[in-house]
């Protein structure tokens, strides 16, 4: 008896999505539309973009401590006479 549900449930779930699937295509959806993918992309770049200006930022800010430590660890070991 369990079986036979489940089965029918199968069958049911299956006739369920391919009529869904038809519903998007006559209506179609949002990803159909060249607007609205433009408009995706352009956002999926402008985060990118910013995710990529963060990172070099970071990464600047990085190298400029490392430079500055250098500096102070050099000027501690090699004071200036002329100070």
């Amino acid at each position: 008896m369990i079986e036979g549900l489940t089965a029918k449930m199968g069958a049911v779930e299956k006739i369920v999505r391919e009529g869904w699937k038809e519903d998007q295509t006559k209506a179609g959806s949002s990803t159909d539309v060249p607007e609205a993918n433009n408009l995706m992309e352009t956002k999926l770049r402008r985060t990118e973009l910013k995710k990529a200006e963060t990172t070099k930022a970071k990464l600047r800010k990085a190298k400029l401590r490392k430079a500055n430590l250098r500096k102070a660890k050099l000027r501690k070991q090699f004071p200036n006479p002329t100070e």
